[in-house]
């Protein structure tokens, strides 16, 4: 992909899961822990919706806040629920996501309860 002249960048790296990759960025500036890709998407959003847990985990460490949303409201717990990775959805909950911003009107629950339902 990069050899064929595809960007590659740290939001990349978080969505195929390349946690050396991440280490090399984040060294390189420890500030895009709490960066934004495409659409002003969180970073974080990136391995919670492909269930890379351990580069979740080291964002966390690195600093990554757990609860920022994207321009339009979406926090990367909603992004569990939608992309249906109850894992992530736990592992956010469990390291301090809050479970009360609401997109569209709806809290990470109450969409989880409405997929359910479906």
């Amino acid at each position: 992909m990069v050899h064929h002249g595809a960007d590659y960048d740290i939001c990349t790296a978080a969505m195929l899961g390349h946690l050396d990759c991440m280490d090399y960025f984040l060294k390189e500036d420890p500030d895009l822990v709490n960066s934004r890709g495409a659409y002003g998407i969180p970073l974080m959003y990136f391995p919670v919706i492909h269930a890379h847990l351990e580069v979740a985990e080291y964002l966390l460490q690195h600093g990554a806040d757990l609860n920022t949303a994207s321009p339009g409201g979406i926090t990367p717990l909603h992004a569990a629920v939608m992309f249906n990775q109850p894992q992530m959805a736990e592992w956010l909950l469990e390291h301090g996501a809050n479970p009360n911003p609401k997109y569209k009107g709806k809290t990470p629950l109450a969409m989880a309860l409405e997929k359910a339902q479906d």
